[in-house]
């Protein structure tokens, strides 16, 4: 297998005046569009807030992977207990986002219960 091109990391870019962050252009598939804007419908939050919050919200993933990667590009071992604990931690994650959509919907089964009652 080749190696890959190693291409020099590149400074941080710096967001344009006026803004408060780096603006990226994506193209998306239509099946997603579809359901960002599925969402947007129901939050009234457009599609770059959502992609944004949800990338935000997984940042130290990126960086967990960020690491792990280096490391493989420096061919240590290391770098397969920085994805496993990584991995890990996305499990944990959405094991507790789990429960808690799991309190919620009893919380709303139990006061739909008080209020027919």
């Amino acid at each position: 297998m080749p190696e890959p091109r190693k291409r020099p990391l590149l400074p941080l870019p710096t967001p344009t005046k006026g803004r408060a962050g780096v603006r990226v252009n994506l193209t998306l598939t239509p099946e997603l569009c579809a359901q960002l804007d599925r969402i947007e419908r129901h939050t009234g939050t457009g599609r770059a807030t959502l992609l944004r919050e949800m990338i935000e919200a997984n940042l130290a993933t990126f960086v967990s992977m960020g690491d792990a990667l280096d490391l493989a590009a420096e061919k240590k071992l290391d770098a397969f207990s920085v994805l496993s604990r990584t991995l890990d931690e996305l499990q944990d994650q959405a094991g507790q986002m789990s429960l808690e959509m799991k309190r919620t919907r009893r919380r709303a089964m139990r006061q739909k219960k008080a209020i027919s009652q």
